[in-house]
C-alpha cells in the first residue's frame, strides 16, 4: 500500500494495523534505505511465512507418519 496515495479511512487503517507488528520486525531486521525508495519488509515477510508454513507441514507429516 506504500505506492497508493495516503488516505486515513478505515481499510487502509485495517490493513495498516494488521501487518504492521510483522512488517515492523521485518524493518528491523532489514532497515530501509533512505537512498532507496523500495521497502522490502513485504517480500521478507512472504518468503518467511512461506518458509514457516512449509516447516510446520514437515513437523505434521512426520508427526503423522509415525
Amino acid at each position: 500500500m506504500s505506492w497508493l496515495p495516503k488516505a486515513n479511512n478505515f481499510f487502509t487503517n485495517f490493513i495498516y494495523e494488521m501487518t504492521e507488528p510483522l512488517l515492523g520486525l521485518c524493518r528491523r531486521i532489514l532497515p530501509p534505505n533512505p537512498n532507496f525508495p523500495l521497502d522490502f519488509s513485504p517480500i521478507i515477510a512472504l518468503v518467511g511465512l512461506a518458509l514457516l508454513r512449509s516447516l510446520l507441514v514437515m513437523g505434521v507429516l512426520a508427526l503423522g507418519l509415525k
